[in-house]
């Protein structure tokens, strides 16, 4: 075989050149580095070059071969995917398909290169995937360009019986990861998209912190904490919903106590008279039947928020970061706009943070509506969702606290 060639057609994007080999591999000046490569991996991936697959964007395949890029959920804020080196073979017992977890195969690497692709590990992981960062005359092992990424591989034999079909290839590398993380108690996940997609970056207020003018509600500081703390957005709205349903049942009382004083305090009320009480009692149960928990967080938003509050901080936000909430959305199948001119402005946020929380809850089997499916690419839409989250809970939270003694 001709490596030389098949090295100026792989690394186009770098001055690659063979300056040694052995018998088994080839040493290749890529920078002021050394990589040696080993002459196998390079002829067995030129082969089949033109033949891979690379759907979803993170993987490849090829008949009898699939592999993915993986990566540990672990608290938010950690640098690395994996801090500890991991090598796991799991093999049915026919002998016929296996399944490793483990660094990223060169064969992957050289894919990456020769569709340069390379850049969206070393913008995932900073550092882990550059030519550079070694010392002059240095040799090292292909693989260790990326010794921080790992992926699943499948590997199966011609005569297994879905040998050519990927999808099938591709869910028996989740469900090795499933009885892996079942088995070490920690999460490893498929990574379906280069991009941060599963990831919110909470934007701080900018300002050094005052002393307190009010004790806050510890519950809700509690779930505060845990949606800053959460490594996924869905955890975190369904925190920051949680500090909004704490005042459900106050709210709607003191709408329902309103409704019954003016009742009450009219001329005509009477309880001597039947008629009056029978429509203090259908007050009483009409407000009942509608104090569905949609109706009660727009009563939330009525008792926390003066009308503008809300608009003001939308109309700021999309200011700074685009049009998002006042234009038409579709979020999980369904169309949301904000209605900052109309009457309906309160009734359009509460069903827009109502239906995301109903998304993220319910999950039955028979469901007829979209499901989410967390690591899909999903969290995105939530994610967007989140300022607007955390500017209602963080007020929620500041205006419901008591004045601190002096």
């Amino acid at each position: 075989m001709d490596f030389q060639k098949a090295c100026d057609a792989i690394f186009t994007d770098f001055e690659v050149s063979i300056v040694g080999e052995t018998e088994e591999s080839l040493h290749l000046e890529a920078g002021r580095a050394i990589l040696s490569l080993d002459k196998l991996d390079l002829e067995y991936y030129y082969q089949r070059r033109s033949k891979i697959v690379n759907d979803p964007e993170t993987s490849i395949f090829y008949n009898g071969y699939f592999e993915q890029f993986v990566e540990p959920k672990l608290a938010k804020g950690s640098h690395y995917p994996f801090g500890t080196y991991i090598n796991e073979r799991l093999e049915n017992s026919s002998g016929n398909i296996r399944v490793d977890l483990s660094q990223i195969s060169n064969f992957f690497i050289l894919f990456l290169i020769d569709n340069n692709l390379y850049n969206h590990i070393s913008g995932r992981y900073p550092d882990s995937f550059l030519l550079s960062g070694f010392m002059s005359g240095d040799t090292i092992p292909f693989n260790r360009l990326s010794n921080i990424a790992y992926s699943i591989k499948v590997t199966a034999e011609d005569s297994y019986v879905n040998f050519s079909d990927k999808n099938y290839l591709h869910k028996i590398a989740k469900s090795a990861l499933f009885n892996i993380s079942y088995s070490s108690g920690k999460a490893i996940v498929p990574l379906e998209f280069w991009d941060k997609k599963d990831q919110f970056f909470y934007e701080s207020h900018g300002r050094y912190p005052e002393f307190p003018v009010r004790n806050y509600n510890e519950k809700l500081i509690s779930y505060h904490n845990l949606a800053l703390s959460s490594a996924s957005p869905i955890f975190s709205y369904l925190a920051l919903y949680n500090i909004i349903e704490y005042f459900f049942i106050s709210s709607s009382e003191k709408v329902l106590y309103s409704l019954v004083s003016d009742k009450i305090s009219s001329p005509t009320f009477s309880i001597e008279k039947p008629k009056e009480l029978k429509k203090l009692v259908d007050t009483v149960r009409k407000q009942d039947q509608r104090s569905n928990e949609q109706k009660m967080l727009e009563m939330v938003l009525g008792e926390y928020f003066e009308l503008n509050e809300i608009k003001d901080w939308i109309k700021d936000y999309e200011e700074k970061k685009g049009i998002h909430y006042s234009e038409s959305n579709n979020i999980f199948d369904k169309q949301f706009k904000v209605e900052l001119k109309s009457d309906k402005f309160a009734n359009s946020i509460a069903r827009r943070i109502y239906h995301i929380r109903n998304i993220i809850v319910h999950n039955k089997e028979d469901l007829k509506e979209t499901r989410l499916i967390p690591f899909g690419g999903q969290e995105e839409i939530i994610s967007k969702e989140l300022p607007l989250m955390y500017f209602i809970s963080e007020s929620i939270i500041i205006k419901t606290g008591s004045t601190i003694l002096t």
